[in-house]
């Protein structure tokens, strides 16, 4: 199958459980999911948190991830959406 556009979909951070989810897809018609934990056994999440801090890193993070799943079927274009 030949797929015409890799999307950067959405990600999405819980702040109560810690728990990111970055989604994927070639074409709006093959989808990937990724969850990433970033809380650890008897941690608490901090009430304080920087969110705008936080968005940049998953934004960076939701990229970095993609990538391998583009590497599944290389296509010319890529859609990031924000």
């Amino acid at each position: 199958m030949q797929y015409q556009k890799f999307y950067f979909e959405s990600y999405h951070f819980s702040q109560s459980d810690l728990l990111a989810t970055f989604r994927y897809s070639f074409d709006h018609e093959l989808f990937f999911e990724e969850k990433v934990s970033f809380a650890a056994e008897g941690f608490s999440p901090r009430e304080d948190l920087d969110l705008e801090v936080i968005q940049a890193l998953l934004f960076h993070t939701h990229i970095a991830l993609g990538i391998s799943y583009y590497k599944c079927f290389p296509v010319n274009t890529l859609v990031v959406n924000t």
